[in-house]
């Protein structure tokens, strides 16, 4: 059964490991290396107010991350409304696609 999560802090080792699966399915399609700086980047962005609009889930599959979302929250002062979304990035192992 496939859940979707948010993308907490307590989630950041499982998707390294989701990271570097993701390289070896396609090596051709990601070309740096989900390393310890990569790791303490994903951990500093939880408490970085910069990130502050940032929306992130995950797809888990058991106790595995096979997808992850990323989106921003749009602020609009023209009709002074938070509701909207940018898509950002989206992607699943490929090994989990269903076509």
């Amino acid at each position: 059964m496939i859940k979707i999560v948010e993308f907490t802090c307590e989630y950041v080792d499982k998707v390294i490991e989701y990271e570097k699966k993701l390289r070896k399915e396609e090596p051709d399609t990601y070309f740096w290396e989900p390393d310890e700086e990569y790791r303490n980047k994903l951990i500093g962005s939880f408490s970085d107010e910069r990130f502050v609009n940032a929306v992130s889930f995950l797809a888990v599959e058991g106790e595995d991350v096979i997808g992850r979302i990323d989106a921003s929250i749009v602020s609009s002062r023209a009709d002074a409304e938070c509701y909207a979304a940018y898509l950002d990035w989206i992607c699943v192992l490929k090994s989990k696609r269903h076509f």
